[in-house]
């Protein structure tokens, strides 16, 4: 079964794409920061991760930086209501391999996650 972590400190976003990413039948652990998602990255292997960027402890980006210096080999997809995928905050930082825009739809999480998993 694939794993994926959602990492939002936002409760209502994180339990939802919990929900929806379960109801399609993936594994799902979720993390309220970054730092909580980069602990769960830490022991765990996961097949995908969805992360918003405007997180307190560690924000997005740098929870991508992160990962790509250790070299942990999983895509990620960064959610944002605060910056687009072709912004300036992006600019010389570690980019994600997917963007996802807040809000957004299920069907739009779906699709980009269904997109992700099926080049693992």
């Amino acid at each position: 079964m694939r794993r994926v972590l959602v990492a939002d400190d936002e409760t209502h976003i994180r339990d939802l794409a919990e929900l929806v990413l379960r109801n399609s039948g993936l594994e799902v652990d979720c993390a309220r920061d970054g730092e909580a998602a980069w602990e769960r990255l830490s022991s765990n292997r996961y097949d995908l991760v969805i992360t918003d960027h405007d997180m307190p402890l560690l924000k997005g980006l740098d929870l991508i930086a992160r990962i790509k210096k250790e070299s942990i080999a999983v895509p990620v997809i960064l959610m944002s209501g605060t910056i687009g995928s072709s912004s300036q905050e992006l600019a010389g930082r570690a980019r994600p391999d997917g963007f996802l825009p807040k809000p957004f739809s299920v069907a739009m999480l779906l699709a980009l996650a269904s997109d992700y998993l099926e080049m693992r």
